[in-house]
């Protein structure tokens, strides 16, 4: 079985998991939300904002959601706008009421009788207006599910060379990220969010990529992955690791490798956030690895014209991860944001490297697993 994790990696917040289904095109259901587009009305990209529901809560007009981690959007700020006051005091009451002893609870009982919102007919009311709620976003993304085509996150798929990604053409031969790409905010995401942006032109960003194996091609080998895609500002900076598992996305089994970690990092960056949903068009990974560069953007495109065969008729080593690869360039390619690969020197990709091998020490992993953020 294959297990994911929807993570708040700053935060430390509450994990919670998920299975992607897999295969050519697999769907996922699920409670975890879906995508939201920006708060603006009516925009020339044809974005549509918030609605507002009979009681006055805000979600998504699109999709129906409150809390989103495709765009960064997160209207739960009204629920405490919109509670009544004696609603607050009453919750205010029981939340300090559920933290007595046991026995002060029972001499208050005796005295006054329990905090109302805890008494019976209150719990049932209670339950009442949250199946009602809960029927309100739920009809709300059942009609835009059936009503839109478009690609989910949640599902896995195994691409089918219909978009390639592209290298990308620094200005000069001796330009480097951090000149091209500094750390910058990018404010049309709600809230805004710092990453590493394009110098001139808010809409590409960039994102550091590397893997590791220890023991590379000898016994025992274990390998850990790794990305950065925030810069550190007054908050640490936003790495995600983690050890490469034995199994891949569709259930296969392979070897540790430096190759095959180097591009699950790829993989672990592009399923992570809706970077489009950040204002991005342009999606840049800095790597140091020639497998990954070169494989995305120029051997991939022999591969497919192959059957996925080298030239000298071998299965092609990785064709999970590269499949996987091409679906999501493909699936980036439908919101409208381009992937792009800058092969890197070693020493302009420390921080990402250190943090692959610090993964690759950690426990063995079987289940092929993802880490998606929220709010980051």
């Amino acid at each position: 079985m294959t297990r994911s994790l929807l993570r708040d990696v700053d935060a430390s917040s509450q994990d919670f998991p998920f299975t992607p289904h897999t295969g050519t095109t697999t769907h996922h259901n699920s409670a975890i939300p879906s995508h939201i587009q920006d708060m603006d009305d009516s925009d020339s990209d044809g974005s549509i904002g918030p609605v507002e529901l009979p009681d006055g809560r805000l979600i998504c007009g699109r999709h129906g959601w409150t809390v989103c981690h495709y765009c960064c959007v997160d209207f739960s700020f009204m629920d405490e706008l919109l509670e009544d006051p004696e609603e607050r005091l009453e919750r205010e009451t029981n939340e300090l009421y559920e933290q007595l002893s046991d026995e002060a609870r029972a001499e208050i009982d005796a005295r006054w009788g329990p905090p109302p919102s805890t008494r019976p007919n209150a719990q049932a009311s209670r339950q009442a207006n949250s199946q009602s709620n809960t029927g309100i976003n739920a009809r709300a993304r059942i009609i835009d599910t059936a009503a839109s085509p478009e690609p989910d996150i949640l599902t896995i798929r195994r691409g089918t060379g219909r978009v390639f990604p592209t290298k990308f053409t620094p200005p000069l031969a001796t330009s480097t990220p951090g000149e091209l790409f500094p750390a910058g905010i990018s404010r049309l995401a709600i809230p805004p969010v710092a990453r590493f942006i394009r110098r001139g032109d808010p809409e590409q960003a960039l994102i550091y990529a590397d893997g590791a194996c220890l023991n590379n091609g000898q016994a025992d080998p274990k390998a850990g992955w790794a990305f950065v895609f925030k810069p550190e500002t007054n908050q640490p900076a936003g790495i995600v690791s983690a050890r490469l598992e034995n199994k891949g996305p569709f259930g296969d089994e392979y070897n540790q490798t430096s190759n095959r970690a180097e591009l699950r990092a790829i993989l672990g960056a592009l399923r992570f956030r809706h970077w489009e949903g950040e204002g991005f068009k342009i999606l840049v990974f800095a790597t140091d690895s020639e497998y990954v560069a070169e494989g995305a953007t120029t051997w991939a495109r022999g591969w497919v014209r192959n059957g996925w065969k080298t030239r000298t008729g071998m299965e092609v080593k990785n064709k999970d991860l590269w499949e996987m690869l091409l679906g999501e360039v493909e699936r980036w390619d439908y919101w409208g944001l381009k992937i792009q690969f800058w092969r890197i020197p070693r020493m302009l990709n420390v921080t990402a490297d250190r943090a692959a091998k610090q993964a690759a020490e950690k426990e063995d992993l079987d289940e092929y697993c993802e880490i998606m953020g929220v709010l980051t």
